[in-house]
């Protein structure tokens, strides 16, 4: 039995009206800003101003109009001859999406800055072949946002859930077990992530300055210097150059790990109805449910520092959701090894294990070297000398570049087991993504014409929620695994 609220079409919250504007007002401002500020910057004329509050005028109304009228023509319903989830919306082209409950993948309920200030809520509905934005509520209140998911998501799973006493609030206030991020653990873990690529921008940043401000100083001040005053300079610009690189990295990191914060504040993790339930954010609020079942890929990730004080990130991919995409995929921050197990267990529903471990051969790391540490070291001294930078940066390169290498070699290896498969992989932040055997989708196997000889190549195994790969292993090792792959997929295709 469907719920009544849901059976007939119903509108949003009235509310929605102020965010429709906001987003139909700020539309206007990208598409005609230009128009704006050139009139703005026109001779100031009583007529340029009267024409400038014109045009304002006419585009609040406008936007008011517009707003309204999206309101009016959007609704949502579930019809329970056809057990589908039913949206129309449009103002001239009206549009109406059909979707069987069965199909959708995920229900998220999110609340972005302007929401949390009008207490509403935004939801959107995640079905494979399907566009999030084509499938979003704008405004609706928690408790309409809640019953929702649970009719559209949890009752499919559970058919004996639904049942003519249906009371959707007695279903969301009882969580089974749950555990909550610390402020503590969430500084921990913004101050020491991801801030590898923060880096090399800055190096770039680093180059660039040295180029302009070396120009500058050698046009005004080179003839007005002798010799001793000018290694004295030289010697000043150095230190210079190594405190901006400082500077420049202390505050990449503090922004890095403040703009984590915020994000992921207040981050809450839920079990219940067979589920797990994420929640996090301070001005954007997000809230995920993930199902067991359609799990793709577990992924942790893990540098030195963070295995050193027991904390790490995880990501979880479900059917049809992007592993690179962090607006799809659902993030689980600051977690120490006795959550990420709790959590692995409960979505693959028991412990995760392996047989062999096949790694990259060492021709790989050789191979590498040659290329980024020895012909790159090349290419970027003529680019050291063109530019008049110091020679010292070519050391430098080359040191940094050779550890690059190595550690992505040593971290690269590729697990098999007779229920799951793992990829490590990284340089500094190290990922680890597991996938069930069961949910592989395509293998491909690839070798390059010089890698016959040595019987080497490389292998990909594809899911619905992302891939698992490694080049330049042994062939033999990734044909056995890629045949048994192969053929527990078969018999698990006949078997359904």
């Amino acid at each position: 039995m469907i719920n009544p609220g849901f059976s007939e079409p119903q509108r949003q919250s009235p509310l929605g009206i102020a965010i429709l504007f906001l987003s139909v007002l700020g539309n206007l401002l990208r598409n005609f800003g230009v128009v704006l500020v050139i009139i703005f910057f026109r001779e100031n004329t009583g007529y340029k101003q009267l024409m400038l509050s014109g045009i304002l005028l006419l585009a609040l109304l406008f936007a008011i109009g517009i707003a309204y009228l999206r309101y009016r023509k959007f609704t949502f319903f579930i019809n329970s001859d056809t057990n589908e989830f039913i949206l129309t919306k449009g103002i001239i082209n009206t549009s109406q999406t059909n979707i069987e409950k069965r199909k959708i993948q995920e229900v998220i309920i999110s609340q972005p800055f302007f929401h949390k200030v009008l207490g509403i809520y935004q939801v959107e509905i995640d079905s494979p072949g399907t566009d999030k934005k084509d499938l979003k509520i704008e405004a609706v209140s928690y408790e309409t946002a809640q019953e929702l998911r649970e009719m559209l998501v949890v009752a499919k799973a559970d058919p004996e859930f639904v049942s003519d006493s249906f009371d959707a609030a007695e279903t969301i206030s009882k969580p089974v077990s749950e555990f909550k991020i610390s402020p503590l653990s969430l500084m921990k873990w913004g101050f020491t992530s991801d801030y590898i690529y923060s880096i090399f921008a800055l190096i770039g940043i680093v180059f660039y300055l040295f180029d302009k401000l070396n120009d500058f100083f050698m046009d005004q001040i080179e003839t007005a210097f002798d010799e001793e005053m000018w290694q004295e300079y030289l010697l000043f610009s150095n230190v210079l150059i190594v405190a901006a690189v400082i500077l420049f990295f202390c505050t990449a990191v503090f922004i890095n790990a403040l703009r984590k914060i915020i994000t992921y504040w207040d981050t809450r993790v839920q079990w219940e109805n067979k589920r797990v339930r994420v929640s996090y954010g301070l001005f954007n609020s997000r809230e995920a449910v993930i199902n067991p079942d359609k799990v793709q890929q577990f992924i942790s990730t893990q540098n030195i520092l963070q295995k050193k004080i027991n904390i790490g990130g995880l990501k979880i991919t479900q059917i049809g959701e992007d592993e690179f995409d962090q607006n799809t995929s659902t993030i689980i921050p600051a977690c120490n090894n006795e959550e990420r197990e709790k959590l692995q267990s409960f979505f693959f529903g028991t412990e995760v294990t392996f047989q062999e471990t096949v790694r990259m051969v060492k021709f790989r790391l050789v191979s590498r070297l040659l290329v980024w540490a020895v012909a790159g070291s090349g290419i970027v001294g003529f680019v050291l000398y063109f530019f008049e930078i110091p020679v010292y940066f070519l050391l430098f390169y080359t040191i940094f570049v050779s550890i690059l290498v190595a550690l992505k070699f040593i971290n690269s290896r590729l697990y098999f087991g007779e229920k799951f498969m793992k990829e490590r992989s990284g340089i500094w932040d190290v990922d680890e993504k597991v996938s069930r055997i069961q949910d592989t989708q395509m293998i491909e196997v690839s070798q390059y014409f010089w890698q016959r000889k040595r019987g080497i190549g490389s292998v990909n195994v594809y899911t619905a929620g992302g891939s698992i790969s490694q080049g330049s292993s042994k062939m033999k090792t990734l044909k056995k695994w890629v045949n048994y792959i192969v053929y527990q997929t078969e018999i698990r295709n006949w078997n359904t």
